[in-house]
């Protein structure tokens, strides 16, 4: 009895049964469930990157590397950020802006040159030397850790407030505005 009870079940659902009738729709539904969910787990993760990065006013994650160079660095007006790597074409090819730039303005007091590379120690200082970098100061750590590209250059004031970044190979307006960054003083 139960087994002929069974096959009038199987027989309604065959012949026009709710499933038949509401499949499509359901299978509609559960798309559309599945590009919601895609949708969401897009939007946390955008909302959980960009938190990662720094806010909207600041989408490079500059301000906290800023105030962290003021701190560390006090007695500068400003202090000039390398971040290049022994393994980067374009730091080789801007290695030679970077020595005239500190050669230009290595006397001014109020200015300093730090460098910071992902490569180890020994691989970094002798990028450094070979290519006429001194700098005051110089850290084996990934830029990228800190918001910066290689290669890239930024100033940073006594505040901790960036006020130039450049990333990758610097143009002819770039440089001309990091020129006029670094010859005026900080209270112009």
């Amino acid at each position: 009895m139960a087994a002929g009870s069974g096959m009038k079940l199987n027989e309604a659902v065959a012949n026009g049964g709710w499933l038949e009738r509401h499949g499509g729709r359901l299978s509609a539904l559960s798309n559309l469930c599945v590009v919601v969910l895609c949708l969401v787990a897009c939007a946390v993760f955008t909302l959980r990157w960009s938190e990662k990065q720094g806010s909207s006013s600041d989408p490079q994650g500059m301000g906290a590397l800023g105030r962290s160079i003021a701190t560390q660095f006090p007695h500068n007006e400003r202090t000039v950020l390398l971040a290049i790597s022994a393994q980067c074409r374009i730091c080789a090819t801007e290695a030679a802006l970077y020595r005239s730039i500190e050669t230009k303005y290595r006397s001014r007091s109020e200015l300093g040159f730090v460098y910071l590379m992902p490569d180890i120690a020994e691989a970094g200082q002798k990028f450094l030397s070979s290519n006429g970098l001194s700098g005051a100061s110089y850290f084996s750590l990934d830029p990228r850790r800190l918001g910066m590209d290689v290669p890239a250059v930024a100033v940073v004031d006594r505040q901790g407030i960036v006020r130039f970044l450049a990333k990758g190979a610097l143009g002819a307006a770039r440089k001309t505005d990091l020129e006029r960054m670094l010859s005026k003083s900080e209270g112009r």
